[in-house]
């Protein structure tokens, strides 16, 4: 990967760092080591000229586009991050793959806070706009947006206009929302530790426009513990803008998608056949990298007269052993390397060590089997 951009920094520090890892490992310095530009600040992000960038702008995940504009504006819009991802990418005379997410919106609708969804659907529909932009300009290339699943059942009307919803104003519908500043994230933030009754009334009129709250509704703000502010006053919105929900959980309707560009896909489609499209697009076959990249270990290793173990003398990182005659290896779950010999020397590899719970097997590149036997010799 050349680009990569997001959150999750304490997921990469060790804790002597403030970071989240316990086995003592600082990936931040393993990305530098391999020539990346690591970057934390929009600012930075932009300024950036190298041909290989890691950009991690929040410790966990980064923020509803609504509250960054207020609370964290050295964050990079969705956006900001896809026209940067395309500057670096598209100078590949070879082509590129570009996955943007949209994360959030997916939290939203599982707390039923129809301003988070709103915010950062517009959000993504920004970044699909860079992305089609540079399509349109470009040509020979292929820009697809679709959802992974339904979430949340959310409509336009609830209960409380079954028999009002064809005198129903719109006003009656996007006034309550156009009025919102902040997602229920950003209200909590707002908030801080104060919690009164006057303090909440202020904060949810300023930045909700909210100013109706009932003492039950104050009361449920209270009582929210720390980041689960929308699931409480994302319901308090609906019921003002009339916004219905099925469910808190994923749903299983059909999903749209959208497509632009050259063997544009149409019609009613499988999602696994996306994929497949998106190879087809870039002219390489999924099967043939299987066969390349995810391997059965204890298959592949069995068929040179090698044995497979799984250690976990470090809980946190579990290490695949391969023995044969005296020969020895060590690869790592979740890297792309495998050490050979007593003095552990380190050869990378095109994919990563990967351990399938459902299955119980590791898997790994073909290429391992490759360097093990060329090195053990």
């Amino acid at each position: 990967m050349n680009v990569v951009l997001g959150g999750g920094k304490k997921y990469l520090a060790n804790k002597e760092k403030g970071g989240a890892r316990v086995d003592g490992e600082d990936l931040m310095e393993v990305l530098k080591s391999r020539g990346y530009d690591f970057v934390e600040t929009k600012d930075a992000m932009l300024k950036s000229a190298s041909s290989k960038l890691w950009g991690i702008f929040a410790d966990n995940a980064m923020a509803y586009d609504f509250d960054r504009r207020i609370f964290h504006p050295d964050q990079p819009a969705l956006s900001e991050m896809t026209k940067k991802a395309i500057e670096i990418l598209s100078k590949n005379p070879k082509g590129f793959f570009l996955f943007i997410e949209g994360s959030k919106i997916d939290w939203a609708s599982h707390a039923n806070d129809p301003v988070g969804v709103i915010s950062d659907v517009l959000a993504f529909d920004e970044a699909v706009k860079v992305a089609l932009d540079f399509a349109q300009a470009k040509g020979k290339t292929m820009v697809l947006a679709f959802s992974d699943h339904g979430n949340g059942g959310m409509s336009i009307g609830n209960n409380a206009t079954d028999n009002t919803y064809s005198k129903l104003p719109y006003e009656a519908v996007f006034v309550p929302l156009k009025k919102a500043r902040l997602t229920g994230e950003g209200l909590q933030k707002a908030m801080a530790k104060d919690v009164s009754d006057e303090h909440i009334r202020k904060v949810m009129a300023q930045y909700a426009g909210i100013d109706d709250l009932s003492q039950d509704e104050i009361d449920a703000v209270k009582k929210t513990k720390p980041g689960r502010m929308n699931c409480t006053t994302g319901p308090i919105i609906s019921k003002r803008a009339h916004i219905g929900w099925t469910t808190t959980g994923h749903t299983g309707e059909d999903l749209f998608l959208y497509a632009y560009g050259f063997n544009r896909p149409i019609g009613l489609i499988e999602n696994t056949d996306i994929a497949h499209i998106i190879a087809k697009g870039m002219d390489f076959d999924l099967d043939v990298i299987d066969r390349e990249l995810f391997v059965d270990a204890k298959e592949s290793f069995g068929k040179i007269g090698a044995k497979i173990r799984i250690e976990k003398k470090e809980p946190a990182n579990p290490v695949l052993i391969i023995e044969k005659e005296g020969s020895y290896a060590e690869m790592p779950f979740s890297k792309d390397i495998i050490r050979i010999g007593t003095d552990r020397k380190e050869y990378r590899m095109q994919g990563v060590t990967v351990f399938s719970p459902w299955t119980k097997k590791v898997y790994i590149p073909q290429q391992a089997v490759t360097i093990f036997e060329g090195v053990t010799k």
